[in-house]
């Protein structure tokens, strides 16, 4: 049977109240291990399926029921990717204390909702390559352990301010390749900048926000960071940066601007902020950028830019360490 069909059949099947997961799969209690075929599933439980440290699942589930993944001791790393995955309902996963790796990635996810992920202990989510087009603004709420999370090649037009309350841990948010036109105030003001690690201050948060839509960027967008790691702006649609967009930060390791459609890189944009390295690579409008940015960033790289004003390049040389083609 295809799995186009598949599909069509187990949509039915829950439509008329079928309480299986799925009829045929196969799972795997190791990486490298071999495929174990069952049938009939209700639950992903034990009895069912070893109680083990990791588990990869091979069946098509358009819908992940409440429960569907329940009352494992030792699984630390589950990956349901590619299940043709549309529905997440809230308390899918119930009584996974030790779950901290969960990959949900290469679904038909459309939808995040609040009640799936919250309070569980997981350090890391993969949703990379699903059809997300709305998250829940509490769906990520209350996650104590939460470092890691994957939103990549989804269809997220809206940011919300609203996300990531009480997950005092997350320091990687990438969602690049999505349709973000804008960035709002306070547009990170759940997200912390710097963490502690072994008693010792680290600015260690990376914000990726590559390859979407972004024309817009609030004054106030990064406001309450604080410090930051790095900021991946690139591959967007900016024109114009307001030069007190980061104003409010300490310190930033590095930004990302390169491709967009800079005409110019404001005075005073790292008036109050030290930065390591500012990227600002084929801008093709561009043609210099102020000597106070240079002054305050360890390392500026305009390359790529084939009608760069080299003369200005030249002199700025004298003050800072600047990567062109000239």
């Amino acid at each position: 049977m295809s799995l186009g069909r598949l599909l069509v059949l187990c949509a039915v099947l829950v439509a008329l109240g079928d309480c299986l997961l799925f009829r045929e799969g196969a799972y795997k209690t190791r990486k490298k291990g071999r495929k174990e075929r069952i049938t009939s599933v209700e639950a992903l439980e034990p009895g069912r399926i070893p109680d083990s440290n990791y588990l990869k699942i091979s069946a098509v589930i358009p819908r992940l029921h409440r429960a569907g993944v329940r009352d494992f001791r030792n699984l630390q790393d589950l990956t349901l990717s590619s299940c043709g995955i549309i529905d997440l309902e809230p308390g899918a996963f119930l009584n996974v204390s030790s779950l901290s790796r969960l990959n949900l990635k290469e679904n038909a996810i459309e939808h995040v909702r609040a009640g799936v992920f919250n309070k569980l202990n997981l350090s890391v989510i993969f949703l990379n390559k699903n059809e997300i087009k709305t998250i829940d603004g509490d769906a990520f709420d209350d996650m104590p352990t939460l470092t890691k999370i994957k939103l990549n090649s989804n269809k997220l037009a809206v940011w919300d301010a609203n996300w990531f309350k009480n997950t005092p841990s997350l320091n990687h948010l990438s969602f690049r390749r999505n349709l973000l036109e804008e960035l709002p105030d306070y547009a990170f003001r759940h997200v912390h900048g710097w963490h502690l690690v072994d008693g010792k201050e680290v600015t260690d948060t990376k914000i990726l926000l590559s390859n979407n839509k972004i024309t817009a960027i609030s004054p106030k967008a990064f406001s309450g960071l604080g410090k930051l790691g790095q900021l991946y702006l690139d591959r967007n649609r900016i024109r114009e940066i307001d030069p007190t967009v980061f104003s409010d930060l300490e310190m930033i390791r590095t930004v990302e601007l390169s491709r967009n459609n800079l005409t110019e890189v404001p005075e005073g944009l790292f008036a109050s902020v030290r930065v390591n390295n500012f990227y600002a690579r084929s801008n093709r409008p561009l043609r210099c950028v102020p000597r106070d940015l240079v002054r305050a960033a360890s390392k500026v790289v305009v390359t790529g830019i084939r009608k760069i004003d080299c003369e200005c390049i030249g002199k700025l040389r004298s003050v800072g360490v600047v990567e062109s083609d000239c």
